[in-house]
């Protein structure tokens, strides 16, 4: 997972627990955060997704990060349309966006699955930043077309 979120750089506990109570802290200001995920079988962590604040602190992006060994099971776009369902209905975001490196072919799969469409190029500490997004309207609608098939 740190291979794109870290840059493949081991980060000391001291940047781990920043991380962590940054991530509380969104909780406790925004209602959102980053979650686990864990099979649903039982196991152990196989990845993680969430909401966070960024650029201005009013836009919203949605992050996941899942274990190589575990690739390729659609777990990201199942946790991301479950963060994203959620970002919609009971936070009342009106878009989210998600960002990837460029060179993260996966993510941005997982973007294209979740309705996403590109939005913009930002420069970023790592470098310069490709970003997509999706509006409200568009994910509750993708979703209910989605539900009306499977019927």
């Amino acid at each position: 997972m740190r291979r794109y979120l870290w840059d493949d750089e081991v980060i000391s506990r001291e940047k781990a627990e920043e991380t962590l109570r940054a991530g509380i802290e969104s909780f406790d200001r925004g209602g959102f955060g980053l979650w686990s995920i864990f099979p649903v079988s039982g196991g152990a962590l196989v990845g993680f997704c969430g909401l966070r604040c960024f650029g201005d602190e009013s836009e919203v992006e949605v992050l996941f990060g899942i274990r190589p060994d575990v690739w390729g099971r659609g777990l990201a776009t199942e946790a991301a349309t479950a963060v994203l369902t959620r970002a919609f209905r009971e936070d009342g975001l009106a878009k989210v966006y998600a960002g990837a490196d460029a060179s993260n072919p996966a993510s941005f799969r997982v973007m294209e699955k979740l309705g996403m469409r590109f939005a913009e190029i930002r420069s970023t500490p790592a470098g310069e930043t490709p970003y997509w997004v999706i509006e409200r309207e568009e994910f509750l609608l993708r979703r209910a077309v989605s539900r009306s098939r499977q019927y």
